[in-house]
């Protein structure tokens, strides 16, 4: 290995590879900046739409006390929905720790229904969340038209 260090081959070697890459790099530059630039004003574009989608939801929704009511009864179900995956869930880790690491296929199915419990409860109250919100910002602009 250290046989290598004193070869004049592996110092050329490293001196032409480092330059190559100091070239490749400085015409690389511009193409990665303007690929990465494309992609952020996509990501800003999109975030746009989806805050003017998420107001026009809100405007909807304090223009009617019964939209407001069915999306909170949503939440609400969303909610139980995520209890019962976290409940699913806890009885997927008593299968996953009784079952063993030696029973292998069967450890490896209860923990994956573990953590796929885990996930769509996550997403039931994060839906659930969401939801809420979007009721109680539609709430506050009807009371406040309402007011004006």
């Amino acid at each position: 290995m250290y046989a290598l260090l004193s070869d004049s081959f592996w110092w050329i070697s490293v001196v032409i590879v480092g330059l190559a890459i100091n070239l490749v790099s400085s015409y690389a530059k511009p193409l990665i900046d303007a690929g990465f630039g494309a992609a952020s004003k996509k990501w800003k574009s999109s975030n746009d739409a989806k805050k003017a989608k998420e107001q026009e939801v809100i405007h909807q929704l304090s223009k009617s006390e019964y939209e407001r009511s069915r999306l909170v009864q949503s939440a609400n179900y969303a909610q139980i929905r995520a209890l019962s995956f976290q409940m699913t869930a806890v009885m997927g880790m008593y299968m996953t720790i009784t079952a063993g690491v030696e029973l292998g296929l069967i450890f490896l199915a209860s923990a994956v229904f573990t953590i796929t419990c885990l996930v769509l409860a996550l997403s039931q109250l994060m839906s659930a969340q969401k939801q809420k919100g979007y009721a109680d910002e539609g709430d506050k602009l009807a009371k406040n038209s309402s007011v004006v």
